[in-house]
């Protein structure tokens, strides 16, 4: 046990240099010895969930100190990571056969079923399938070693595999664009709505629904009254920019300024809500978002009710 607690020791030095912020001075003492044990944990709980790997510890916490966000504290981020799922992320990263033989046994339905929802051919199917393993394991970027390890490997994975089903897509001209509108009212808050034939948006819809629902009606609930009220105005009750402008006595570019800023508050709460639910990386949660983006409306009769505040922008 000595020997491990030496190595977390040496870890722990090697992090914090890399990071080259001001934790090299902080953590010292107690701090520094919990720091050591957390990160002994994370690196035993990797290797114990993947035995058969055969990869360096040292190559591991090295592949941490790149991964952590810079902004927070190390305890913190440390303390959330999935290490069993990032271990084997890494590895197959790394280009390891037995971790990427792991994979394919334990995740390789997910390729099947993106597969299926291609609905193209055998061979064109067989054709996106590999392309999806290459983007995934090849070097010399493989996506793989974007899982930060922050949410679960196959969330991670699911929401990759439908980006680059789209990207697909899109190179084949099959769709001009992809539409996303209100929920029906069926439920409170927001959904995405997929139509019959676009098995994307009912992947979404399935997969994703209830965490959209929430972190619309979370990201509304945390709207200043002004902000609420402008959208209400605006979307629920039909407000031109104009018409809201001689409501409020302020020039038309103010109002649309204003108007524009609640809906940007409202979508960034929607996006943060959404990584933090969802556990996904900046770049994947890019691509969901620009499905739900460009054509996005606001329940507002569910989500703030039909009666605005009574304040003024």
């Amino acid at each position: 046990m000595e020997e491990r607690e030496s190595d977390a020791r040496s870890w722990l030095s090697a992090l914090l240099a890399a990071r080259g912020d001001a934790s090299i001075e902080a953590a010292r003492g107690e701090e520094a010895e919990a720091l050591a044990g957390l990160l002994l944990e994370v690196v035993s709980q990797g290797r114990e969930a993947w035995p058969e790997i055969a990869l360096s510890s040292d190559a591991f916490v090295a592949h941490l100190a790149g991964l952590l966000p810079p902004e927070e504290p190390l305890v913190t981020a440390l303390g959330e990571l999935r290490a069993a799922d990032l271990f084997l992320a890494w590895a197959c990263a790394e280009g390891d056969a037995v971790a990427i033989a792991i994979f394919e046994e334990t995740f390789g339905g997910e390729l099947r079923i993106v597969r299926a929802r291609l609905r193209r051919p055998e061979a064109e199917s067989e054709d996106f399938v590999q392309q999806c393993r290459q983007r995934l394991l090849a070097p010399p970027r493989p996506k793989l070693r974007d899982y930060a390890g922050r949410g679960d490997l196959r969330h991670w994975l699911r929401v990759t595999l439908l980006r680059l089903l789209i990207d697909y897509q899109r190179s084949q001209k099959q769709r001009d664009r992809r539409e996303v509108v209100a929920d029906d009212l069926d439920g409170d808050g927001l959904a995405l709505q997929p139509s019959a034939d676009d098995p994307e948006m009912q992947y979404l819809k399935r997969h994703y629904g209830d965490a959209f629902r929430q972190a619309f009606a979370q990201a509304a609930k945390s709207l200043p009254a002004e902000d609420r009220n402008l959208l209400r105005l605006h979307v629920a009750q039909g407000l031109s920019i104009d018409q809201l402008a001689g409501l409020f006595q302020i020039h038309r570019a103010t109002a649309a300024r204003r108007v524009a800023r609640a809906r940007g508050a409202l979508l960034s709460g929607v996006r943060s809500r959404l990584m933090d639910e969802l556990g996904l990386g900046r770049a994947e949660l890019d691509s969901v978002m620009r499905l739900i983006e460009s054509n996005v409306h606001v329940s507002v009769q569910r989500l703030l009710g039909t009666e605005p505040d009574q304040r003024t922008p």
